[in-house]
């Protein structure tokens, strides 16, 4: 399968900065519209995605209050989706969702404090179609928040720790597929009755801040309650000239553990020119915890 693929995004941001208690107001809005064909011959065209719609992000960074310096911002997404086609596997959704978020920091010595909060409602719909049944909507109210400290152990090194717990709405492909993908080579089911993913997340890593070599070594583990995913059902779609495998969106408990690395060279600086060499390397290994597997 061969994709052929067109996008346009028109951004536009800006600060203003009122002075009193309000630092500074930033904002930003961004359109984006996206369409790509897959072309299962080399010139016959297949099924046609298409995405459009709006994303904007408004941020007040206030002046400090007592030893605390931070922001508050709310950001708003809506966008369309659709995929026709004799292979299209989607009903023609809308995805809408708006958020609140706070960031708030502190120093307090060599220890610097940091906490954020998110709270957000999502609602994603299908339209009737014949090909996948009635209408749905679907409605979630994630909720994150997070803990970081970050300790200067010298001029050079510090140490960073952050805690996190994280709520994810569930995505209109997970939630409505229904049909071939051939891109993925798999027959795709979403199921509209899944929750919310919900994951607890910590990572811990040694930075070098200072000198002509700059990096961090990190590791981290982030621990999902019920993580979404394809899995394998077994089955195949019946197609008697090409079968497709039957993979299905399901809850499973899992564990991403991992290690990473980057690293900042200063190879030449002189005369105002300076040449910079990076690196950066991780690894990850995720395990469904209900069976040991990969």
């Amino acid at each position: 399968v061969r994709i052929g693929l067109e996008q346009t995004r028109y951004d536009f941001a800006g600060e203003h900065r009122p002075g009193g208690l309000v630092k500074a107001l930033r904002y930003k809005i961004g359109y984006t519209d996206y369409q790509h064909i897959e072309y299962a011959a080399e010139t016959t065209p297949g099924t046609k995605f298409s995405s459009n719609g709006f994303d904007s992000r408004i941020e007040a960074v206030h002046e400090r209050i007592g030893r605390f310096d931070g922001a508050l911002g709310v950001q708003l997404k809506r966008f369309t989706f659709s995929a026709m086609g004799a292979e299209g596997f989607l009903p023609v959704t809308a995805t809408r969702s708006a958020a609140l978020f706070l960031y708030e920091e502190t120093t307090l010595g060599p220890l610097k404090l940091s906490g954020g909060a998110r709270g957000e409602s999502v609602r994603v719909g299908a339209e009737e179609d014949p090909r996948f049944g009635d209408a749905r909507t679907r409605s979630f109210a994630p909720r994150s928040g997070s803990l970081g400290a970050l300790y200067t152990l010298s001029r050079e090194y510090a140490v960073a720790f952050s805690g996190s717990y994280t709520e994810r709405a569930l995505t209109y492909q997970e939630l409505f597929a229904n049909g071939r993908h051939l891109a993925t080579r798999a027959f795709e089911v979403g199921d509209a009755t899944l929750g919310k993913e919900r994951s607890t997340a910590f990572d811990l890593a040694l930075r070098k801040q200072a000198g002509p070599l700059t990096g961090s070594l990190g590791v981290f583990y982030n621990r999902f309650r019920d993580f979404v995913t394809l899995v394998p059902t077994g089955a195949d779609d019946g197609d008697p000239d090409h079968p497709l495998p039957v993979y299905a969106y399901r809850h499973l408990p899992a564990a991403f553990r991992g290690a990473e690395a980057t690293l900042s060279y200063i190879a030449y600086d002189r005369g105002g020119r300076r040449i910079v060499l990076e690196a950066r390397a991780d690894t990850t290994r995720a395990t469904d915890r209900s069976t040991g597997r990969p």
